[in-house]
């Protein structure tokens, strides 16, 4: 701000030139005349100059501009180590390995899955985390150094259901259907010992219908309850030639009947051959049982 022949000059500040309404704010003369003071025209031209920011938006919109949000590291490294898709392997603190497909940074689709404690190895399909799918798991072998297949078939939710097969330790291999990590359904049992069963299953057990092929060649036909023959069956003892039909009680035979089934090729048969039973009068037994049979639908009437 300067004096000159009786004017006062405003220079304004050149970054205010380069606004829209430059050209007003460019020069503005203020006789000495028509204010009583400098200081007056100052003050007044000062005011002229808020009352022309104020409604000047564009001019605060394009030189001031706000600040970029910026994002802090943490939330950058999360970004960046955030797991969907197909992944190289990825080790967890436990030194845990597992190699394969992510989805919202859990395991989800196909993988491999390495246990650091146990040595053992899941390779197959993946849901929300948990082994869901089909797949194969794995141990390692102290001996052989090599991994042996302890199952392989479907699983949900991290346990055995659905269709697979099973290695015990002891050799024997089932099998059949799965559910919740228990046998259940149809499947068959092959024991190390040669034994074979086949049948129905209930939470580990025999339970239904079935049949037993002994190693010897023996066999059970029947029904089984809880591991043990319960009902009506039928048992055949190829080293005798005999077969055996009747009721099972608690695994043992309680009633029924017995009678030669092979006994020109068992290599021990029974001294005498079995007579078959028979009724000595067929009609007088028959009739007596129809006798019975009307007496007492006639005494329930």
């Amino acid at each position: 701000m300067c004096l000159e022949g009786g004017k006062v000059a405003v220079v304004v500040d050149s970054a205010r030139d380069s606004g829209p309404n430059s050209a007003s704010l460019r020069s503005d003369d203020v006789t000495p005349e028509n204010n009583t003071s400098s200081d007056t025209s100052l003050s007044s031209h000062h005011e002229k100059l808020e009352a022309m920011d104020s409604t000047d938006s564009s001019f605060l919109t394009k030189f001031i501009r706000p600040a970029h949000h910026v994002q802090p590291r943490s939330r950058l490294l999360e970004k960046t180590t955030e797991k969907t898709g197909l992944r190289h392997t990825v080790y967890s603190a436990s030194g845990n390995e597992y190699t394969g497909e992510w989805k919202d940074n859990v395991k989800h689709g196909k993988g491999t899955q390495v246990w650091k404690k146990t040595d053992a190895i899941y390779d197959g399909e993946w849901k929300c985390g948990r082994l869901n799918g089909h797949g194969t798991y794995s141990v390692l072998n102290p001996q052989t150094s090599k991994y042996t297949r302890k199952y392989c078939g479907e699983w949900r939710n991290g346990k055995k259901h659905g269709f697979g097969t099973f290695m015990y330790k002891s050799s024997s291999v089932y099998e059949g259907e799965w559910s919740e990590d228990s046998r259940c359904g149809w499947g068959r049992m092959c024991f190390a010992n040669g034994d074979v069963y086949e049948g129905e299953w209930t939470k580990d057990q025999t339970h239904g219908n079935g049949i037993l092929r002994y190693a010897n060649g023996n066999w059970y036909e029947g029904v089984w309850k809880e591991g043990k023959k319960e009902g009506n069956g039928k048992s055949f003892n190829c080293e005798r030639g005999t077969l055996y039909e009747g009721v099972w009680l608690d695994g043992t035979a309680t009633r029924g009947t017995l009678s030669d089934f092979g006994r020109d090729q068992a290599p021990r048969p029974p001294k005498y051959p079995i007579p078959e039973l028979q009724l000595k009068e067929k009609q007088v037994v028959s009739a007596e049982a129809q006798s019975v049979c009307k007496k007492t639908f006639v005494t329930q009437e």
